[in-house]
């Protein structure tokens, strides 16, 4: 009963009495109407509270009645139902409890009231304290023994049996008088039998040679030749006990002295009465033959527990049992022997380090038995006692502290403080500057999923909720804790779920948002779903849960993952991991649903050498050439082991081939499917149809790219010297093509790779002495049979330019066209004269705001005001630009953009003139000028006037400009100068040769 009453201690502690302690003596502190001192003076926390006297618990009948101090240390009474929780009040000198019954476990049926025995029908009933103190009915029928009956008209009621033991032989087996007689040879013998019954007997006088059955002499008896020769006759005539069994050692029918067993326990309640040498039963003398006792009552006889107490037939008998079998001892706590662990029988600390119902913290140790004994006790001072440490409150902390059983408890940010503003854990937010309210919640029970719903009272102010751990009770609550979780709502109420564990500590928040000035009045209502390893829910820290508690399954008895198992699912399906069950587990890698080696996949469920498996249950194969898949080392697999097919009995791609896909298809590679073959290319030339099926190894190496298609022709492209040369690629199917150029067919890297479609690029020689360079065209991904392209090589001189000064012609006559705003473009409009540009007759034109013309081989053109200047050339818009000063240029007073053409057909010259711009965000006035001379086709650049300004950064000389030209494609060009300071200033110009 000590540990009983201790348990309760314990429970008691958590439950009732763990609380804030007082915030000390700081004079703005609210009062708990929510004023504040300010005459200097102390802060009365109790005003207007009903205490009670000094901190007590006792019973009012089945109420538990506890007076403790609240962190404030006001004494407030509490009141709880010891019934509603299936206990009852019980009171041990100054401590008082709910006490849960420990005899509720067992079954209804089984138990009973008042010691004692007693007859029901046919049933003795005994109602007897168990080995752990519990009233236990045990019912024995009495009618289960021939003739029994139960029988209460004795002072203690008891099973009897009928007091002759002969009473229930067979009438054909019991005789009158003793004696012998003779039918034919057949001995008839009428004695008593083990029990004294006189019972009759035959004896076939013939079974021995010469036997005859002889009535001649006083008695009848069978004789015989030489009757006992085959006979194992016994030392002496008597009887003896072997165990249950009579041994008997007298004459038989032919006078020979023989041995025979009656087993005594043939009759009901029958033994051997040793003391007699005869078989005995109960019907005598009930108690015959038992180890009885002398006094009813419980003992310990060192650690075994001795119960006398009177059996069916009232005969004391002693129960001995081995308290140690079950790790127990025998103790005789409470006045009662009973088996029990150690400690139970102590008065022992539920843990290291605990709180009392005090507030204290206690410390205990251990004791030479390993039970918890109390050591210390120390006062919490102001902070809380809460778990097993004493815990610093947060600022403008509610004297109240939440637990499982708390219910709904009120709240009123009046009674907090303003000091937390930030939620790091939760939020980054730190508009927090109205009041909160602080709680701690204690879980004082096992683990469990807790939700607490805070709801906003008369207040309209904007509220947030938080929960947040609370360690190890140290630390105060705030950014450094871990945030468990928050709701931020802009409703009325807001919910915080989080799972707790047996003692956790957790700080509950409820704090306004914002500059609020009101303060919020709100309730928290708690409610707790237990964490129980075993009800198929996977909750808390649970891996699993089978709805077992059982280890040995997969899921621990503690619900986490045991080895060698995979668990799956809520309720939690687990399986072994076992090599041949079909699916792949732990460290298998693969298996297909047996434990056999030669399959692919081992006994041990490991791929075998030269194998593949996929899927589960696995699905192997053994690699194999010819049987149509590519595997391991293989370069092809056609489905056959034949030479000649392109794809050889080894599964190599044989010479002059190309084989794709599984099984292979192989087909004869086209003279230029391999960059030694390459075809020649010596002046503008378009090849058409070149099936990508029939190319060969693509090139390798840095900036050759990685994609997988990998058939490739080859072109080798001779550049006389001062050329350049177009390479566009085009095709009619889906072909998706890669161009690539390297400098020979030695070389380990690609100079240039493109799969833009239109793939294309620039071949360029600007030496003196003619290049050959190599040109491979291959498919990006998987070629296909019916994928083909055509390539085109168009040769063109290289452009150059060369420095003139500047010559810029009067405008004044020019007309303007109205790109006067930044980032503007003109329409397209007809040039006065068609002249070549980059081998292409260029007959439109449009102008940007930002320094560059856009030439069209029609009038289908668009224009660009791209305000980003880009590399020149380029495939990316915009295309086909001529740029005197392409810059991102704004517009200043009177600006704008002019054409004129003057001279006469066949001698004309074309201008256009940017007048009075400045760079983007600069100080600076630029005016140039684009000359085309239809005479030579020439192109001129002129610097009119490129002022600086106030501007340092030497934008007006180029810095961020591109200066130069490219054709309609952007794949030919020449650049002059990009983002380079001093390229140009007033007076200089370049005379293009395009």
């Amino acid at each position: 009963m000590k540990n009983r009453l201790f348990r309760a201690r314990w429970a008691l502690c958590l439950a009732g009495t763990l609380a804030f302690a007082g915030c000390g003596d700081d004079d703005t502190d609210p009062t708990p109407d929510g004023a504040v001192r300010t005459d200097g003076g102390p802060v009365d926390p109790c005003e207007g509270i009903a205490q009670c006297a000094a901190p007590s618990t006792a019973c009012n009948g089945d109420t538990l009645v506890t007076c403790a101090a609240t962190p404030n240390g006001c004494l407030v009474q509490t009141m709880t139902n010891c019934l509603a929780s299936g206990a009852t009040c019980e009171a041990d000198g100054d401590l008082a409890v709910c006490q849960p019954d420990p005899c509720e476990a067992i079954p209804a049926a089984e138990r009973c009231d008042v010691e004692g025995v007693s007859c029901d029908g046919s049933d003795l009933v005994d109602c007897a304290m168990n080995a752990d103190g519990c009233l236990v009915a045990t019912a024995t029928d009495c009618a289960a023994m021939p003739g029994g009956a139960c029988d209460d008209s004795t002072l203690v009621p008891m099973c009897v049996l009928p007091a002759d033991p002969c009473a229930d032989l067979p009438a054909e087996d019991r005789c009158e008088t003793a004696g012998t007689s003779c039918t034919d040879d057949t001995l008839t013998t009428c004695a008593p039998d083990a029990f004294g019954c006189l019972v009759v007997t035959t004896e076939d006088c013939a079974s021995r040679d010469g036997g005859v059955c002889d009535a001649s002499g006083d008695a009848a008896v069978c004789a015989a030749t030489d009757a006992c020769a085959d006979v194992t006759e016994c030392a002496a005539a008597g009887t003896m006990c072997d165990g249950p069994e009579l041994v008997t050692c007298a004459p038989d029918a032919f006078g020979c002295l023989v041995e025979t067993r009656s087993d005594c326990t043939d009759a009901p309640f029958g033994f051997c009465d040793v003391d007699g040498a005869t078989c005995s039963t109960a019907a005598t003398d009930p108690c015959m033959g038992m180890t009885t006792c002398t006094e009813v009552g419980r003992s310990c006889a060192g650690d075994t527990l001795e119960v006398c107490a009177p059996n069916a037939f009232g005969c004391l008998v002693a129960t001995p049992t081995d308290c140690t079998t079950g790790g127990d001892v025998c103790d005789t706590a409470d006045g009662v022997a009973q088996c029990g662990p150690i400690c139970s029988f102590r008065d022992t600390c539920p843990a290291a380090e605990y709180c009392a119902p005090t507030g204290e913290l206690v410390s205990c140790t251990t004791d030479a038995d390993g039970c918890y004994v109390e050591d210390t006790r120390a006062d919490c001072g102001d902070a809380l006692c809460g778990g097993d440490v004493c815990v610093g409150n947060c600022p403008g902390a509610s004297p109240i502290v939440l637990d499982c059983a708390s219910g709904t408890v009120a709240g009123d940010t009046a009674m907090g403080t303003a000091a937390i503003i930030a939620y790091a854990p939760c939020t980054t937010s730190t508009d927090y500057e109205g009041n909160e309210q602080v709680f701690l919640f204690r879980n004082a029970t096992g683990a469990n999923e807790v939700s607490i719903t805070a709801t906003r009272g008369a207040s309209s102010e904007d509220f947030d909720l938080f929960a947040l751990s609370g360690g190890d009770g140290t630390a105060l609550c705030g950014a450094a804790d871990t945030c468990l979780d928050s709701s931020r709502n802009v409703t009325a109420t807001e919910t915080v779920d989080f799972t707790a564990a047996a003692g956790e500590l957790v700080y509950v928040v409820y704090d306004v948002y914002g500059a609020a000035t009101e303060t919020s009045d709100f309730t928290l209502e708690v409610s707790c779903t237990p964490v129980v390893c075993g009800d198929g829910v996977i909750n808390g820290a649970e891996e699993c849960d089978d709805s077992n508690a059982a280890a040995g399954d997969g899921c621990s008895d503690t619900c986490t993952f045991e080895p060698d198992f995979v668990c799956e699912g809520a309720p939690s399906t687990c399986r072994a991991v076992t090599c041949g069950d079909g699916f792949i587990d732990g460290a298998e890698e693969c298996d297909d649903s047996n434990a056999m080696n030669g399959d692919g996949c081992s006994e041990l469920c490991v791929v075998e050498d030269d194998a593949l498996c996929e899927g589960e249950p696995s699905t192997c194969r053994v690699f194999a050439c010819g049987d149509g898949f590519v595997d391991g080392a293989e370069e092809c697999d056609d489905g056959d082991v034949v030479t000649g097919d392109g794809c050889s009995d080894a599964c190599a791609i044989e010479m002059g081939y190309g084989c794709t896909g599984a099984p292979s298809t192989c087909v004869a590679l086209d003279a230029n499917a391999f960059c030694a073959s390459a075809t020649a290319i010596t002046a503008d030339t378009t090849i058409t149809g070149e099936a990508i099926t029939r190319g060969g190894p693509r090139p390798q190496g840095t900036g050759c790219g990685t994609s997988s298609g990998d058939r490739a022709h080859y072109y080798a492209v001779t550049l006389p010297a001062r050329t350049q040369v177009s390479v566009v690629t085009s095709t009619t199917t889906s072909l998706d093509r890669v161009l690539l150029f390297q400098d020979s067919c030695e070389a380990s890297a690609c100079t240039y790779r493109t799969d833009s479609s239109p793939e294309r690029g620039v071949l360029v020689n600007d030496t003196d002495a003619p290049v050959t360079r190599i040109v491979a065209v291959h498919e990006f991904g998987i070629a296909t049979a019916s994928g083909s392209y055509d390539v085109a090589f168009t040769y063109a001189p290289v452009p150059t330019f060369t420095a003139i000064s500047a010559a810029c012609v009067d405008t004044s006559a020019a007309t303007a066209l109205g790109v006067t705003a930044d980032d503007t473009t003109s329409s397209i409009a007809a040039l006065p004269f068609a002249f070549s540009y980059f081998g292409q007759s260029a007959t439109h034109f449009t102008v940007s705001s930002n320094g560059f013309l856009q030439l069209f081989g029609s009038a289908a053109g668009s224009g660009s005001s791209a305000a980003s200047n880009g590399s020149l050339p380029s495939t990316s818009t915009p295309n086909g630009v001529l740029a005197p000063f392409w810059d991102d240029l704004a517009p200043i007073t009177d600006s704008n953009v002019y054409t004129q053409t003057t001279g006469t057909a066949g001698s004309r010259t074309f201008v256009a003139e940017w007048r009075n711009w400045k760079t983007f965000s600069g100080s600076n006035d630029l005016t140039f000028q684009v000359h085309v001379l239809e005479a030579t086709g020439e192109v001129q650049f002129h610097y009119c006037a490129m002022s600086a300004g106030t501007d340092t950064t030497q934008r007006h000389t180029g810095s961020s400009a591109t200066i130069g030209a490219e054709n309609f494609a952007g794949t030919l060009g020449l650049s002059i100068s990009r983002d380079t300071a001093g390229a140009v200033m007033t007076g200089s110009g370049f005379s293009l040769d395009l």
